[in-house]
């Protein structure tokens, strides 16, 4: 595999980089975490989300979801 880069000083970083991503994955990979899909599902759950109270919802049950999503935030934008 060839990586193309700008200068040599490029090929420095990249290398440093590739070192730091190597070590991690083999001596740290324990440690590390992740969030599926970027989001962490606990706080951005609209079942239990304290900015949505008193109106709630899930992909189970949505009815509140129309009375949250559209119009809260047209006025807090004075849109309406």
């Amino acid at each position: 595999m060839y990586i193309n880069t700008h200068t040599h000083i490029y090929v420095y970083i990249v290398h440093i980089y590739i070192y730091i991503y190597i070590y991690i994955y083999i001596y740290r990979f324990h440690h590390t975490s992740g969030i599926l899909n970027g989001i962490d599902m606990k706080e951005w759950d609209p079942m239990n989300d304290k900015y949505l109270l008193p109106i709630t919802f899930s992909k189970e049950d949505p009815s509140g979801k129309a009375q949250v999503c559209r119009p809260r935030p047209q006025l807090e934008m004075g849109l309406t």
